[in-house]
């Protein structure tokens, strides 16, 4: 072929059919697509709230579209900075909502203003992604003047007032987000205008005790911050306990920092005081604040260094064996603390106390084998299963031989003993049918002449309810 010639199929090949050469783009979700359209535009085409008064849904329908209005003008520029002397920067959104920088303090606070003037709050707000809830436009409705914190709505009855604020609060912020506008204002200009130090953030991301993402709140970022000598240090020694002494630093009163040379020795220091074992120390050294995720994560609501020293007590009592998988854990710690919609409240010292130590540690020690197992819904069944059959009194008594046996003999004892408690409770109920199909007289004693329980009295169904199944059941749940 010469040179500048276009392939034909003749030559063998296909010429390039740029329409036919490129992919098709994945649909975008709905509320994630950019508008067609400007903001106001939109918010004039969304469903109006159900009200019964149409009046009202008009009303609610007009405030939406001011609002939008409103905030479509300052898109483009949407944030100003004010410098408030001795390194204190004031960053204003939207002219209603402030964030006050003060490198001297070393926190950021949020507000509000009104009539001019910086009225600050003490609500927690995302530092990581900023404005990322619905509840900041409740300041611009006031700033635009459809909204007046002190009095109520003349226009709408007392009941229908916060539907409406909270509807056109949500719709307004849902069509925001399909804004690039407003998208890159979350993630790089509002950021970048906070101006933290450059190491600050960082290890602040490095030292949340639940990650979540790139989310980051003001009350961890100011504690980072207040104590930024101390978490340099342990980043730059044993940057794996970040998060523990994030966990140290909030139990400290507020207003107080960590005033010492070597932050690793005071969390040392407050460790061994809790746990007292020095093997203890040196296991979290070695494995990380990564020991504590799954505590911290379904324990919210307890102070997660009074959570980690329960459950690293728990892992002393055993040996310290390999960090179990998060399944493993999530059932030790469900099974045996107070269980809440969302988690478990982790108050219970020595919750492992019930659980005969060397079948723990056996149990443990299995899980960590079976770490790289695809399904291990049924093992986590059997390992509540024995931790539950040990709780008996003889089998506190096991000697060196029996344990020898291995993770399988106390799986088959545990198997034993319910199949034992199934064919009992069988008995009780067959039993209790026959008494109850006796006469008045005889009906509370059996055939041999044993004193039995009346059938009112017949506790049978409690021996049913306790069952590991049951148990396993109701831990599930």
């Amino acid at each position: 072929m010469k040179p500048g010639q276009q392939p034909s199929i003749d030559d063998g090949r296909i010429p390039w059919r740029s329409a036919m050469q490129l992919r098709r783009q994945p649909e975008r979700h709905a509320a994630l697509r950019p508008l067609a359209m400007g903001l106001a535009r939109a918010a004039q085409r969304a469903a109006p709230p159900e009200f019964p008064d149409s009046g009202q849904r008009l009303e609610a329908k007009r405030r939406l579209v001011v609002v939008c209005e409103w905030l479509e003008e300052r898109l483009d520029r949407p944030i100003r900075v004010r410098s408030l002397g001795d390194r204190v920067r004031r960053v204003e959104v939207f002219e209603s909502l402030t964030f006050t920088i003060d490198p001297k303090d070393r926190c950021i606070t949020s507000g509000e203003l009104r009539g001019g003037e910086n009225v600050f709050t003490t609500q927690v707000f995302e530092v990581g992604r900023p404005l990322i809830t619905p509840l900041w436009l409740g300041s611009v409705l006031q700033r635009v003047g459809l909204y007046q914190r002190e009095q109520g709505d003349l226009f709408f009855e007392a009941g229908a007032e916060d539907a409406v604020l909270a509807w056109i609060t949500q719709t307004a912020y849902r069509l925001l987000l399909r804004e690039p506008r407003f998208r890159a204002l979350r993630r790089v200009t509002l950021p970048k205008a906070f101006a933290f130090p450059a190491e600050l953030h960082g290890i602040a991301l490095a030292s949340r005790t639940r990650p979540v993402g790139p989310l980051l709140t003001s009350r961890k970022l100011n504690l980072v911050w207040r104590n930024l000598t101390a978490f340099r240090s342990v980043a730059r020694e044993t940057p794996q306990l970040l998060p523990l002494l994030m966990a140290y630093v909030r139990q400290i009163p507020p207003g107080e920092v960590v005033n010492c040379k070597d932050p690793v020795a005071a969390l040392k220091a407050a460790l061994r005081e809790a746990v007292h074992s020095e093997a203890a120390w040196r296991y979290v050294v070695r494995h990380g604040a990564r020991v504590f995720r799954i505590p911290w994560k379904i324990s919210e609501g307890v102070a997660p260094f009074e959570a980690a020293t329960i459950y690293l007590h728990a892992l002393d009592a055993t040996g310290l064996p390999p960090p179990p998988p998060p399944q493993v854990a999530k059932a030790l710690l469900h099974g045996y603390n107070q269980n809440t919609d969302d988690g478990a409240i982790i108050l219970k010292q020595k919750f492992h106390r019930d659980i005969h130590a060397p079948v723990l540690r056996a149990g443990l020690l299995e899980a960590s084998r079976r770490r790289r197992d695809t399904d291990l819904a049924g093992f986590v069944e059997q390992f509540l299963g024995v931790c539950w059959w040990s709780e008996e009194p003889w089998n506190q008594i096991l000697d060196k031989n029996q344990l020898k046996r291995g993770w399988p003999w106390l799986v088959r004892q545990w198997q034993k003993h319910e199949a034992e408690r199934a064919f009992e409770a069988e008995s009780e109920t067959a039993s209790g049918k026959r008494a109850c199909s006796r006469p008045d007289w005889a009906r509370g004693w059996s055939s041999r002449s044993t004193r039995r329980w009346p059938c009112s009295e017949n506790p049978w169904p409690c021996a049913i309810a306790s069952s590991t199944s049951a148990r396993i059941a109701l831990t599930a749940t």
